[in-house]
Order: C-alpha cells, then structure tokens, then sequence
C-alpha cells in the first residue's frame, strides 16, 4: 500500500503574537529521506508543506531578521493544519 503525501500548514508568528510574512519554514528533521523541502510564509504568516508520509517531523521556522523556532510534530496520515510556531523575541 503507497501512502499518500500529507500538507502540513500552519503560522508562524512573533512572540507578541503578530503573524510573520516572508518567513522561511522547511523540514528540518524527517523519517524519511527527503530532498529539502521550505517554503516561505505568506502576508498574513501562514504556510502549507507537503510531507511525504505520516510521521514525526522537525519543522523550523527563521525570519529574515534570523530568529528562528523548531518545533517536533507527529503528522498523521490526514496532515495538520493547525500548527503554530513562535518566535523568540
């Protein structure tokens, strides 16, 4: 049985709660071997990945003025969508 790739989506925001656009977000630990996978937030600091499988994943964020945040998730087969990674500030 193939398993399917799963989005995994969420925002990324300051430690004062405000969303932040253009941040970069990528796997940064996955159970399988990926090639890099990132993508950068949009305006209002969300994003979506596309994960190959189910399974844990470091996911890490880094804004363009270099803070940056890792956070460890175990992504179902369904994907996450609700993922919220802050800053430090």
């Amino acid at each position: 049985m193939n398993e399917q790739p799963v989005l995994v989506g969420g925002v990324v925001l300051d430690s004062d709660g405000t969303e932040v656009p253009l941040a970069r977000v990528a796997f940064s630990r996955t159970p399988v071997s990926i090639p890099d996978v990132a993508a950068l937030t949009s305006i209002t600091g969300h994003f979506v990945l596309s994960a190959p499988v189910g399974g844990e994943y470091e996911i890490s964020a880094t804004s363009d003025d270099g803070r940056s945040v890792a956070v460890t998730v175990v992504v179902p087969v369904g994907g996450v969508q609700d993922l919220e990674l802050r800053l430090p500030g």
